[in-house]
């Protein structure tokens, strides 16, 4: 009775204090019965709106003392997502968005820190620990001491060697993880043969061979470890683009709501500086908006009425009313979470070279081993090639050509974040870029200052005077050139936004307007010039004075200087396909990309647009590098086989979904990171040639018991492959002193 009692007072997420623990004997999870203003399917809200609950998982029928203590029970073995509620959340991976599943969204605990599930309470921190490399840190210093006093008989007795502990600490994770693969995955790795060398060398009391060959197998395991981890995903911060709450028009009064209780249909309000809290259509107003974040292009674009607009998006004048269309999970950022998760799910990680070929050098090993056993009756010579067999070399000839890269790259601004991207870099076929942040500066700037009856200065000084009061980003880039040119400005009177056009007001006695071709009108004497402009990929500003139209000034996005040489240097040197996909309109692409030579250019892309047609690259059977800095950008790099993100500007989403960082902001570093990531290829391939050289003639002189009158025991045998292992490492990091 008391045990059924407790069970009552399980509630869907468990936090401490009494107060919980009584509501939750009074509700259940799901609530089947109470009406739907009731309906508590979590102790700690999520701010999810009430018609967004999801369908039960717990029947309706079932007796009280079988339901569980949560509604979504998603219980996975080995599954290290806590919401905070007692239990393990499985996370699918075409809705990994933080989302267990269950319809409410949760915040998982992290080893080192506080974290909110988003209830207003702090689950109970877990214990700190060290971290993985440093516990491995140890555990190879200690291996190492026992090694060498082992080599000097120290402690050494009929029983008992300091190798023991070499073999324990070292041999241990590899034993388990050899018989892992081959009895749960039926895989053959490089850690069977070795098993196989310690086992046989303990039996025949080698100790030390049986420790040297642990621990240079978990040096190498270290070393690879240390090439970098994967960086945490993004998400959060991309869908931090989003406001907390939206001004909701209800019966024409403004109200103020959470964002998440927004629904299709609703029309909300954005004043100036705000951002659009979902996607939808505009029904009233018109205005300039940032949408950079969504799209990639580098110019606020100009909306009216029935123009669509995105979540995230920045209102950069006027203000606007906008019906919802789509909200929650179903907007522009979620959509593009959604992405992240799904193309990070996708990865595979590359199988290690030397398990690659344990297949093949393992049953040899232990063929060629028997043979000689038995032709021989030498038990101690078959442990020998065992023992010279282990790919001690192999397992190093990756690891530390991979950091020496990485450690070069590293001193040059650039961030490799782990081994496998080195790999599939040297195999690139195809480089897509972004354009803005990546191919250009991202910044606008004055290219045009076209006029009749003005000189151009003073026209500059009119339409900086105006500009200068507004906070639009195009009119930084006009006050800007005004300042570098040293041009004066004047006081302005009456100055006002005339939204959806531009900006106006008095300037020495005159009235002057700076903005597009509908507040200059469609007919005027520098139409064609200002239409010639917007060709190149350009945008023409109207200056309009007394009512007359005197100029035209072009604004544009600047090309960095050195984006055409890496592109021209990927093609030639390497033989690499470039690209262009771009958010921006198709004259604006396809002018950057001629300037910059791509050879094809994907314009007015969305970031799911990106997303496909990188796909469609991988589908051909291509190795696809995607540069990018941009939120709009994250997906498309993580889908791509490397993505490459220009890390000092770059958006923090970005940033975390890249395989690479370019922190410089360089474009033309990227060749450099290609060759880098070539030799190094070449580097391991030479290493693993020369290890197995080695391996091989030590087989052959191990078979004949060795050369001349010296013998060539498992110990001895054990010093031959360290003196490859050697020779690999000092080989690696030759890399990194080379140009």
């Amino acid at each position: 009775m008391k045990e059924n009692t407790n069970k009552e007072k399980e509630s869907c997420c468990r936090h401490s204090g009494e107060k919980q623990a009584e509501q939750a004997q009074e509700k259940s999870c799901c609530h089947h019965e109470e009406p739907a203003e009731e309906k508590r399917p979590c102790c700690c809200s999520h701010e999810e709106p009430a018609e967004e609950e999801h369908s039960c998982c717990c029947e309706k029928e079932k007796p009280a003392e079988e339901k569980k203590s949560c509604c979504c029970e998603h219980h996975h073995d080995g599954d290290d997502d806590d919401c905070g509620c007692g239990r393990h959340h499985r996370h699918e991976p075409e809705d990994d968005d933080d989302d267990c599943g269950c319809g409410k969204h949760h915040r998982h605990e992290h080893e080192d820190d506080e974290e909110d599930c988003g209830c207003g309470r702090h689950h109970s921190k877990k214990k700190k620990r060290l971290e993985q490399w440093q516990t491995d840190l140890i555990i190879i210093a200690v291996s190492a001491v026992s090694v060498i006093l082992s080599y000097f008989k120290v402690l050494s007795y009929k029983y008992f060697d300091l190798a023991f502990i070499a073999v324990v600490l070292c041999g241990y994770p590899i034993v388990v993880g050899a018989f892992e693969n081959l009895i749960k995955k039926k895989k053959i790795t490089a850690s069977l043969l070795v098993t196989v060398a310690l086992v046989a060398a303990i039996v025949i009391k080698e100790y030390f061979a049986a420790g040297e060959v642990a621990l240079i197998m978990q040096i190498g395991d270290f070393l690879e470890s240390l090439t970098v981890r994967k960086a945490k995903s993004g998400i959060k911060e991309l869908l931090s683009l989003a406001p907390d709450t939206a001004c909701l028009l209800r019966d024409g009064e403004e109200v103020t709501v959470k964002s998440s209780e927004l629904k299709v249909g609703d029309i909300i309000r954005i004043k100036t500086g705000e951002s659009v809290a979902c996607d939808g259509v505009i029904v009233k107003g018109a205005s300039s908006l940032n949408q950079q974040a969504i799209t990639g292009e580098s110019m606020p674009v100009d909306k009216e009425v029935g123009d669509e607009v995105y979540e995230g998006t920045i209102n950069c004048d006027g203000v606007i009313e906008v019906r919802a269309t789509r909200v929650g999970r179903d907007s522009s950022l979620k959509r593009m979470a959604k992405m992240v998760a799904q193309a990070n799910a996708k990865k595979a990680p590359v199988v290690k070279i030397a398990d690659k070929m344990a297949s093949v050098f393992v049953p040899a090993a232990m063929i060629i081993a028997i043979v000689v056993g038995l032709v021989t009756g030498d038990v101690q010579r078959a442990v020998t090639i065992l023992v010279v067999f282990c790919p001690c070399a192999l397992v190093l000839a990756t690891p530390t050509a991979i950091m020496a890269t990485v450690s070069k790259s590293s001193k040059e601004g650039v961030v490799i974040k782990s081994g496998e991207t080195v790999e599939s870099l040297a195999h690139t076929g195809v480089v897509a870029f972004d354009k803005t942040g990546t191919i250009t500066t991202g910044e606008m700037t004055v290219s045009d200052v076209i006029t009749d009856d003005y000189d151009s200065d003073t026209l500059m000084a009119y339409a900086a005077s105006v500009e200068k009061l507004s906070e639009h980003p195009i009119s930084g880039a006009i006050v800007k050139y005004a300042e570098n040119n040293y041009i004066e400005l004047y006081e302005v009177e009456n100055h006002r936004t005339i939204v959806g056009l531009g900006v106006s007001g008095e300037v020495n006695g005159h009235t002057v307007e700076v903005g597009n071709r509908k507040l200059a009108g469609e007919e005027n004497a520098f139409a064609d010039r200002a239409e010639a402009l917007n060709s190149v990929g350009k945008k023409g500003l109207f200056v309009v004075i007394d009512g007359k139209v005197q100029g035209v000034i072009g604004v544009s996005d600047t090309i960095k200087a050195t984006a055409k040489e890496a592109v021209t240097a990927l093609g030639t040197e390497f033989g690499i396909q470039t690209v262009m996909l771009t958010g921006d309109n198709k004259k604006v692409g396809e002018e950057v990309g001629k300037e910059v030579g791509v050879s094809k250019v994907y314009a007015e892309c969305l970031p799911e647009d990106k997303v496909a047609h990188i796909e469609e690259f991988i589908k051909q059977g291509k190795k696809v590098a995607m540069i990018g800095d941009g939120v709009n950008d994250a997906p498309a790099l993580a889908t791509a086989t490397t993505g490459i993100a220009m890390g000092a500007i770059g958006a923090d989403i970005a940033v975390e979904s890249a395989d690479v960082l370019v922190m410089n902001d360089d474009i033309g570093t990227l060749p450099k990171i290609v060759k880098s990531a070539k030799r190094c290829m070449t580097t391991i391939k030479f290493n693993i040639t020369v290890s197995l050289t080695i391996s091989v003639v030590s087989i052959i002189i191990a078979s004949f018991g060795g050369i001349g009158h010296h013998d060539m025991s498992p110990a001895v045998g054990a010093l031959v492959h360290n003196a490859s292992s050697l020779f690999v490492v000092l080989n690696s990091i030759l890399l990194s002193k080379r140009k």
